[in-house]
């Protein structure tokens, strides 16, 4: 492929990112292939280029099908209704059997939303197609000496690294956000609820009434008379082997992940002030006798739906999806299995989103954010407390 048709190529991607907001989606130097992307009110814009040369229309038209179900494939990603594609092939010549019935913009079939107009920029029309995909992004025309080849070699080596480097800087971010911490805590407390757990089965069971109550279990007339350190010790107990593997299997995974993000630290408050304001939920709206670290889980669902919206993109482009469709299915069972503590699981999750702001996400530090999230979340604790303690109606 030619140098100026490289150039022109990597300079108005350079432009696009640079100049006019673009983000870099994806770039495959080898292959001459890159993708970028815009959002503005309600609508995305996704500008790919290809260097490629297509001797038989056919093979054209099998690659923009193939583009239209990438873009469908990666829908939920963009989050917006209305999506337009500028498909940019950029060859020495046009196909063999070339009309000019791809200049009309092609609507996708499975969504009427989904528009793509076509350029096929090559010797023929190049001028005329140049500037007809720089008018439709809204970009200027640019000139540029096509007889100074050292010079175009050199700036599209430039353009090149720079494009490349947006991608890299983009990947670290993903990974810096998802690495930050090491996971030491959640192995603690999985450990020490293992221990716990195999101790109370092996002085009674873990299901027998007087075991429970005995070694710390959530017992409101206890804590009526003063041992409020059940609202503590409840989290580490739990009713029963199946109780005990949902619980262990869910904080080895979600905790994980949210330690990675948050650090330790974070992750140490988020879990404790979770079980605690789950745990005074239960206490007042429940009179059963209960425990287990449902309360502490659900407060790292609220840490993980903080993190969703100081990184909304990121949280849409990795596991939104996913986290939404879990949290939803695990408050409505918990809302028609009587059996479940909706109280310690509305708490908790309640409890994890106020520490969250209160522990703050890593480069995300908001002091002002701090001091409201301590306030309020004192303000209900103590309020649900003396609620639970019968001395306020």
């Amino acid at each position: 492929m030619s140098i100026t048709n490289q150039y022109f190529m990597y300079h108005t991607l350079f432009e696009l990112v640079k100049n006019e907001q673009y983000e870099m989606v994806h770039i495959n130097i080898k292959r001459n292939e890159a993708w970028v992307q815009k959002k503005e009110r309600g609508k995305t814009t996704v500008i790919r280029f290809l260097l490629k040369q297509f001797d038989w229309q056919k093979h054209l038209k099998k690659d923009i099908a193939a583009v239209f179900q990438r873009i469908t494939a990666m829908k939920r990603i963009f989050r917006t209704k209305k999506i337009d594609i500028y498909n940019v092939y950029i060859a020495d010549k046009k196909p063999i059997d070339a009309t000019d019935q791809l200049q009309t913009p092609i609507i996708a079939k499975q969504n009427q939303k989904m528009k793509m107009n076509v350029y096929y920029i090559a010797d023929t029309n190049e001028f005329d197609e140049k500037n007809r995909f720089l008018h439709d992004v809204n970009t200027e025309p640019f000139q540029f000496d096509k007889n100074d080849f050292s010079l175009l070699q050199y700036k599209v080596r430039i353009y090149k690294t720079y494009l490349q480097r947006q991608i890299y800087e983009k990947n670290k971010e993903i990974r810096d956000v998802f690495t930050y911490g090491k996971p030491y805590l959640t192995y603690f407390f999985l450990l020490l609820n293992v221990c716990i757990f195999l101790f109370l089965e092996n002085i009674g069971g873990s299901m027998d009434q007087d075991v429970l109550i005995g070694y710390g279990a959530k017992y409101n007339e206890a804590i009526l008379e003063g041992e409020w350190w059940r609202l503590f010790t409840a989290a580490f107990i739990h009713i029963g082997l199946i109780h005990f593997f949902i619980n262990m299997l869910a904080l080895y995974y979600i905790g994980q992940f949210v330690e990675r993000i948050y650090g330790s630290k974070s992750f140490f408050i988020i879990y404790f002030l979770s079980l605690l304001l789950g745990n005074i939920a239960s206490f007042v709206f429940t009179d059963a006798i209960t425990a287990g670290a449902s309360g502490a889980i659900f407060g790292l669902f609220g840490a993980l739906l903080y993190f969703g919206i100081k990184y909304r993109m990121l949280f849409i482009r990795t596991i939104g999806n996913q986290f939404m469709l879990l949290l939803i299915v695990n408050i409505v069972l918990g809302i028609i299995v009587p059996q479940i503590d909706i109280g310690a699981h509305i708490g908790g999750l309640i409890g994890g989103f106020l520490a969250a702001m209160m522990a703050t996400l890593p480069y995300k530090k908001s002091v002002r954010l701090q001091v409201v999230s301590f306030s309020l979340y004192g303000l209900i604790a103590l309020c649900m407390y003396l609620i639970g303690m019968q001395i306020l109606p």
